[in-house]
């Protein structure tokens, strides 16, 4: 070899150690990206332990992901995930769109709880192809903006910003998920020809990936036929939406007994307290609903739920409680109920009903003094 040659060869050598030493993945270099389960399996590395690099992963994103996010932004949205194991990823398929190639990848991942326990999470996200390269196609901004309508309980405006989301990515979950749960909350009245039931959403759910942990959710959440939703409650088992879906299954369930029965066995969260508190009100165990509700930091603990609901949602929800703890004699916490219901909707009726038969005497109602001033 020349010296030129052994110059030019050394050169490369350090080159190739400097980027490796600076967090560039030396496979990566030689990365066939028209090849997706190459691809798939070098953004997410099932089984192991050394994740790619934020900026590593960056490099596979979409133009329209990169537009909303940026690299800075994305390292932090990352490392909000630092705990999440990748144990498996699979390729759904391609599908060609309106000219475009899309793909679909079911993604394992596994948490480690407090108490040693392991969960799966089986997501799907939507690549494209740009180039002849498979990227990323990930859009925040549309999930933020859909989170706030919808927390702000502007289900429309949720549901319309849900469908612009979808003509991004006709693949997302997340987006068909905030538009089912728009029509859910919304008025029916509000329902407009043309537009998607939440039977499509379902079908379209489970179209995009059967084995999707918030499309087991959304289908055990949203089947009228209890029979049926358990049957998908059921295929949950093991994975992190498990105690939020058992609490929606239960709400298809109105005898106070039975309602309890499904209640054995499962930990008792948050919203499986509200449901328990309600059978055992319903069922006159006075006993055994003071015992429950004064467990230690139950009112705290339920409050956290309902902040992260959306506000008529949590509103209602208080209401119902406060109902409950009247009815069981305790009208200090049917108070804090009432004053917190407030804080996320002054104008439910429930609680307007719940501040009059708290102010009046021997249940003659009269114009609350809660809600002087908050309207």
């Amino acid at each position: 070899m020349t010296r030129k040659g052994r110059r030019s060869f050394a050169g490369m050598i350090l080159g190739l150690v400097m980027a490796v030493s600076a967090g560039c993945d030396f496979a990566g270099m030689f990365l066939d990206e028209g090849n997706l389960e190459k691809v798939a399996n070098q953004f997410y590395r099932p089984g192991r332990k050394d994740n790619l690099s934020p900026s590593g992963k960056y490099k596979f994103l979409a133009e329209l992901s990169k537009k909303q996010v940026s690299e800075e932004e994305w390292a932090k949205r990352l490392k909000r995930t630092d705990n999440n194991i990748v144990s498996s990823v699979k390729v759904l398929g391609e599908k060609d769109l309106e000219g475009r190639k899309y793909a679909v990848i079911s993604v394992t991942h596994e948490f480690k709880e407090k108490d040693g326990k392991t969960l799966r999470d089986v997501n799907s996200t939507t690549w494209i192809l740009e180039g002849g390269k498979w990227r990323g196609l990930t859009l925040p901004k549309f999930q933020e903006e859909v989170e706030t309508l919808f927390q702000a309980g502007d289900y429309a405006a949720a549901k319309s910003k849900a469908e612009e989301w979808l003509a991004a990515d006709p693949f997302s979950v997340g987006a068909y998920v905030k538009l089912g749960f728009g029509i859910r909350r919304s008025n029916p009245w509000s329902f407009k020809r043309g537009d998607r039931s939440l039977e499509d959403i379902l079908r379209a759910l489970v179209a995009i990936n059967p084995d999707d942990t918030y499309a087991l959710f959304c289908a055990a959440t949203w089947s009228e036929n209890l029979f049926i939703a358990k049957t998908y409650l059921k295929k949950l088992e093991g994975m992190k939406r498990y105690s939020n879906a058992a609490y929606n299954v239960s709400l298809k369930i109105d005898g106070p007994e039975e309602k309890l029965k499904f209640f054995d066995g499962l930990e008792t969260t948050p919203g499986i307290a509200i449901q328990k508190l309600f059978a055992l009100s319903r069922l006159k165990r006075k006993d055994d609903f003071t015992a429950l509700a004064n467990a230690d930091g139950a009112f705290e603990k339920i409050k956290v739920f309902l902040d992260g609901e959306d506000t008529g949602f949590a509103a209602s929800l208080s209401a119902e409680l406060g109902g409950a703890f009247r009815d069981s004699g305790d009208d200090a916490t049917a108070g804090k109920w009432l004053e917190y219901g407030i804080t996320r909707d002054p104008n439910n009726r429930g609680l307007i009903s719940l501040a009059e038969l708290l102010d009046s005497k021997d249940g003659d109602r009269k114009p609350s003094r809660h809600f002087r001033g908050s309207r």
